[in-house]
């Protein structure tokens, strides 16, 4: 048996008489805000952390030309400036770090797992808001971000297990906060003056 969260009639409230920067309203748009600011670190943290997860291949070492000339040519002979103490130690720091990584993930299954968090994020977009009609928009706001906590926690351990755990943490991750946007709508739809609606939707998704 399915509980309907019921309607709200607000028809006969005088907004002008109700504070909005101390109001209920104001404080869980801020929340939103926050919600959606954690939406975009989880949707695109990974992009940035993969560079220094994976280990590269073999870096070239060699001391590349100042002047972008071959050494032997002319320009390189009468442009040659002073030797600088330490040059070559600084570059090579710089490419050993490079080469530094916990993981051995080929391309492929980078691509994957960088990709498998918008597999879940583009299936629950729709259904979030039929989800949110049915159950109300707080639940389905509690029950998903949740878990997005939780899946966010499990991630280094879901990675050193194994890329093919990491990939499935990534995908539900995606799938819950897939609903965040449409729950958004629905929550304001029923809890917000008119006058007032724009202001706690741009405020909230302003995070983003």
């Amino acid at each position: 048996m399915t509980s309907i969260e019921p309607e709200i009639d607000v028809s006969d409230v005088d907004w002008t008489k109700v504070p909005f920067w101390k109001s209920q309203r104001a404080l869980t748009a801020g929340i939103l805000f926050w919600g959606f600011a954690n939406l975009y670190m989880n949707r695109v943290n990974l992009s940035i952390a993969m560079v220094c997860m994976v280990k590269s291949g073999p870096a070239n070492h060699s001391v590349p030309d100042p002047h972008g000339v071959a050494p032997g040519t002319s320009k390189a002979k009468k442009d040659l400036q002073p030797w600088q103490e330490g040059y070559c130690d600084s570059l090579g720091l710089k490419a050993k770090s490079a080469e530094k990584g916990e993981f051995t993930w080929d391309k492929e299954m980078q691509g994957l797992i960088l990709g498998s968090f918008f597999w879940g994020y583009l299936f629950l977009q729709i259904p979030g808001g039929m989800l949110s009609e049915l159950y109300g928009p707080r639940r389905v706001i509690f029950f998903t971000m949740f878990p997005v906590g939780v899946f966010g926690l499990i991630s280094p351990l879901s990675a050193r297990i194994s890329p093919w755990v990491f990939l499935v943490v990534r995908v539900l991750l995606g799938l819950c906060e897939g609903t965040l946007y449409s729950a958004t709508h629905a929550l304001w739809s029923r809890w917000s003056p008119p006058a007032e609606r724009s202001t706690l939707v741009g405020i909230s998704f302003s995070g983003w």
